[in-house]
């Protein structure tokens, strides 16, 4: 667990940054996500409503994507290039 407390510290301060109530906090009902691949980092917030940019990249995935926190960090992958191959 040590090596993700970094990762936590992060969202928190994303979500400060942003604009949005602390997790757990009364009337959070906001998710940020954060995901990582390689050396860079990405992160994204849920919208509750479907965004036009994401809802083009995302037509050929589940209806609830395109407004969550984890298809916006996916998008922002997209966008910056990246690719890779599955490691188990």
């Amino acid at each position: 667990m040590k090596k993700y407390k970094n990762d936590i510290t992060d969202l928190a301060t994303y979500k400060i940054k942003n604009g949005m109530p602390p997790a757990g906090s009364k009337g959070n009902k906001h998710t940020a996500a954060k995901l990582i691949i390689g050396s860079n980092e990405y992160y994204g917030r849920n919208a509750g409503k479907k965004r036009s940019n994401l809802l083009s990249v995302f037509n050929q995935t589940n209806a609830i994507t395109p407004s969550h926190a984890e298809g916006e960090d996916f998008y922002h992958t997209m966008k910056n290039g990246e690719t890779g191959k599955k490691k188990f």
